[in-house]
């Protein structure tokens, strides 16, 4: 079977071989639309080819969208489960659940630092980092976890998930 470019050159080659001989317009569009049968098929073959490969683009990058919101909501539902089930565990009074297959664990929920205003915080509370300063969260926590008051800030209990081993 002949590649598109042999019969595009073929085609080329024939073309202006009848350009050169000393016939009317009309004939010559003739004789070039009656020697194109094969070059319009090849040529009607690969696009027909390339649009089936955009419509299989098409439809991988619409089908890896829906999987990369399917892959995030079954992370955010395994986080969530995870923090209900460190829930649970407390709230049964327990450290951890032997399943045979793992231990499941609910570590102690740890305090984080909730900066409510930013505005609020003393300028020794913020450290510089290049280009930009934030609110020094370490000290911020150490000091509210020292009984101090930090105006702006204050610490709150920050759900853990449940552990796997």
């Amino acid at each position: 079977m002949r590649t598109l470019f042999e019969i595009a050159t073929e085609h080329a080659a024939q073309a202006e071989a009848l350009q050169s001989l000393d016939i009317d317009p009309q004939t010559l569009a003739d004789t070039l639309d009656s020697i194109s049968g094969e070059l319009d098929a090849k040529l009607h073959a690969v696009m027909t080819v390339a649009l089936t490969l955009e419509s299989t683009a098409t439809a991988c990058t619409e089908r890896s969208d829906a999987l990369r919101a399917r892959a995030k909501s079954a992370a955010e539902r395994a986080d969530y489960l995870r923090k209900y089930a460190a829930a649970c565990i407390r709230l049964a009074g327990r450290k951890f659940v032997d399943c045979g297959d793992f231990v499941a664990s609910a570590p102690a929920q740890s305090k984080r630092v909730v900066i409510d205003d930013h505005g609020a915080l003393p300028p020794d509370l913020w450290r510089t980092v290049p280009a930009h300063s934030e609110p020094d969260a370490a000290e911020i926590r150490r000091r509210l976890l020292a009984g101090g008051a930090v105006p702006g800030a204050r610490l709150e209990l920050h759900d853990t998930a449940a552990r796997i081993k």
